[in-house]
């Protein structure tokens, strides 16, 4: 553990490599001429509201970047809060002081950024100066510097290891000060009533906020804000916080309180987890408890070829109707038909699946630029085909792509309309949510990943839903107990009371009420179950075939027979039964058939070895 001295040392390093290092120069440069300092007389337009639903609200008991590390890799614009000093860039630094700004400094370019001439003599100076002249005390002021794409390149640990260079990572900062209850310049307390004080952090709060969502945060990271030298009373400063935090609920998915602490009794955690609508995640991955059990099996080869092998039973019968299926039933793994393929050929449902497989295997993480550039080489050139050409291309999923392809943005060019609501991310989504349930995310953390990942293609409220969903009854598959139908229903249960907790137009939710309840759906004859492309019929086609039998074989045949979108509602269905009934239930015949499947075993291998 580093004590004062080992403190300076450690800054005094990251300053050597900071002046040195032509990346972290580069990165210096371009972080101070986008930089900004927005005084407390400045108006701040109000963040656009970007959400359909609230920010999920939560405490961690971790530093401030290691809150931030969660958030790596899915594609978010992640800020955190410098609980800065009003009159010294970087505090006590340079003397090895140990608070929550000086272990920002220590394992970043942030002092580079905030202590630069021309911001070092507008800010900090000019605090300076209205403290001589009696116009500002240590209440300290609104004032706030917004500092984009600060690099990280160390641990936010006691010890501050170096990270790799292909690990270090961005996140952007907002330097503010808190009230100083300690001493003024003249030795004398600031000393408000409790009253007061809350005003005073009202207004601070609705600041660093407005600064934020006015700069599109997506994971807003904030902590027991001058609470620690500054020695204000955290149950006020959580307080305030509650009171002006539903003016931004809809401007972030995320915002974290990371409060360091060694257990729930520290006082500043104990007042900050007492805030109305937040939720306690102890654990830097929520979900630990499941993840070696996971790892016993490798869940990514049943699921995986779960999807292929459904996918390939309905190929041969894809957009044939009900009737016209019924009259040469599938029965088992056949070929020609729709596409004239051989058996065991799959379709765009497989390739887009494999296409993100590849993503995950390669990056460790879930890399929306690197998976749309996955599935433009699948349009392009054929990738993760069976036979080098893509074919059976749904239209919304062409569209997305075609745009990702102009604007190189991953972010916008999924479809909005609710005409994009066929199942093009439903079908392709089960490595996203074999990956959250490896990683044992939390409910928020895990469908914020399936909803961006689900989006590239499909970014409708509800198609999100239904990807959400499948991640609920999948998790609940592997975690639970008792018959198929059983943990399928707890997983809804889970989904549709997350929903109901977080949607702010619960209109959306209703167009899933059929499969609230599985022993009614069960009833439901089959007559009344549409199998078409619209996400909604698809997943209610996919659970009531699951419900209504008793294995894995019984299960797919039964979906695929239901005719129309036979590929889709197959391979939906296929992974989440292999993941109950195990590799071992995919009829050994069927895994003959299947093209590639050597390659495709090797993916599965990979990713269970990738994925920890």
């Amino acid at each position: 553990m580093a004590d004062r001295n080992g403190r300076i040392q450690i800054f005094e390093q990251t300053m050597e490599v900071c002046r040195n290092d032509p990346e972290l120069q580069a990165a210096i440069k371009d972080s101070i001429e986008k930089q900004k300092i927005i005084w407390e007389e400045d108006p701040v337009a109000a963040g656009e509201k970007r959400r359909a639903v609230p920010a999920d609200l939560v405490i961690t008991p971790e530093r401030t970047m290691g809150a931030a590390c969660k958030y790596l890799g899915l594609g978010k614009r992640i800020c955190v809060l410098n609980f800065a000093s009003s009159v010294t860039p970087g505090g006590g630094v340079a003397k090895g002081m140990g608070s929550q700004e000086e272990s920002l400094c220590r394992i970043s370019t942030l002092y580079s950024a905030i202590s630069d001439r021309k911001t070092a003599g507008a800010f900090y100076d000019r605090h300076w100066q209205m403290i001589r002249s009696g116009e500002m005390n240590r209440k300290n002021r609104d004032d706030c510097i917004f500092t984009p794409g600060i690099k990280v390149i160390r641990e936010d640990t006691f010890d501050c290891a170096m990270l790799p260079r292909n690990e270090w990572y961005e996140v952007d900062v907002i330097t503010c000060a808190a009230p100083d209850l300690c001493y003024d310049s003249g030795g004398s307390m600031y000393q408000p009533e409790e009253a007061e004080l809350e005003a005073v952090f009202e207004r601070r709060w609705r600041r660093i906020l407005s600064v934020a969502a006015f700069n599109k945060a997506d994971v807003l990271i904030l902590g027991a804000f001058g609470c620690g030298a500054f020695y204000n009373p955290p149950e006020v400063v959580a307080q305030a916080f509650s009171n002006i935090f539903h003016e931004f609920a809809c401007c972030f998915e995320v915002v974290e309180f990371a409060v360091f602490a060694q257990d729930e009794t520290d006082p500043n955690y104990r007042a900050f987890s007492g805030m109305k609508g937040i939720s306690t995640v102890k654990d830097k991955n929520p979900g630990n408890r499941k993840k070696e059990e996971l790892h016993m099996k490798n869940i990514w080869k049943e699921g995986i070829f779960g999807v292929v092998a459904g996918d390939a039973l309905g190929c041969p019968v894809q957009f044939e109707s009900r009737d016209a299926v019924a009259q040469h039933p599938v029965t088992g793994m056949r070929g020609h038909g729709t596409f004239n393929l051989p058996a065991g050929s799959w379709t765009d449902d497989s390739s887009l699946t494999l296409a993100l497989l590849d993503s995950i295997c390669r990056t460790g993480k879930m890399d929306l630029k690197d998976i749309m550039d996955n599935f433009v080489e699948w349009l392009e050139h054929g990738a993760f085909t069976p036979y080098g050409y893509s074919f059976d291309i749904g239209f919304g999923t062409e569209q997305a792509i075609e745009s990702y392809m102009k604007s190189g943005n991953p972010f916008t060019c999924g479809g909005t309309a609710t005409s994009n609501n066929g199942n093009g991310s439903l079908m392709r989504i089960m490595p996203a949510c074999l990956y959250c349930c490896a990683k044992g995310m939390d409910d928020g953390m895990a469908v914020r990943a399936i909803h961006a990942v689900g989006s590239l293609t499909h970014a409708h409220i509800r198609s999100n839903i239904a990807c959400g969903l499948y991640f609920f009854m999948i998790r609940s598959v592997l975690d639970g107990e008792g018959s198929l139908q059983e943990r399928m229903q707890k997983g809804l249960d889970h989904g549709f009371a997350y929903y109901e907790k977080t949607l702010q137009d619960p209109a959306e939710l209703r167009y899933y009420d059929r499969i609230r309840n599985l022993a009614l759906f069960a009833q439901v004859p089959a007559e009344d179950i549409r199998s078409s492309g619209y996400v909604v019929e698809t997943l209610e086609a996919v659970v009531w075939a699951l419900v209504t039998t008793g294995s894995f074989e019984e299960g797919l045949l039964k979906v695929v027979n239901l005719g129309q979108d036979t590929d889709t509602t197959g391979a939906i269905a296929g992974g989440l039964a292999a993941l109950y009934y195990g590799y071992d239930a995919i009829p050994a015949a069927w895994i003959e058939e299947i093209r590639r499947k050597e390659w495709i075993g090797n993916l599965c291998d990979k990713a269970e070895e990738v994925v920890k």
